[in-house]
């Protein structure tokens, strides 16, 4: 992430994510978000950071980033700048949230049959 000529190193350290216990599939979902970010100064000159984002509407779900800052530039020159650094960590945060939730969507699996024949030469084998 380059934020006029700063190069900001973003890591991520836990996701923590709440879905709701509904089957959901495939269509198209409206989620309204309620979200706040965090900043931390740590002893080690380190800033973390924790993005929770709520949704509201179809799909009530909570989630949660916790990570941290790097620069090489000093911590104050992060701090004077959260309003810069704030939409980008959302928008890293937003787009991890959607892909877990595709990753964890109600799917369907089709199991076959194995035929006897093949089970009983499997079985006499082992």
């Amino acid at each position: 992430m380059v934020i006029n000529n700063t190069n900001l190193n973003v890591y991520i350290g836990e996701i923590k994510m709440i879905r709701p216990g509904i089957p959901f599939g495939t269509g198209v979902h409206n989620l309204n978000v309620d979200w706040n970010i965090e900043y931390t100064k740590k002893e080690d000159e380190i800033i973390e950071y924790i993005c929770t984002i709520t949704t509201i509407g179809d799909i009530p779900i909570k989630f949660a980033i916790h990570g941290y800052l790097d620069s090489e530039n000093p911590v104050k020159n992060i701090e004077e700048r959260y309003n810069e650094i704030s939409p980008l960590i959302l928008d890293r945060c937003t787009e991890t949230m959607i892909n877990i939730l595709n990753s964890t969507k109600t799917t369907t699996v089709t199991i076959k049959t194995v035929p006897e024949v093949y089970l009983s030469c499997v079985s006499g084998e082992l």
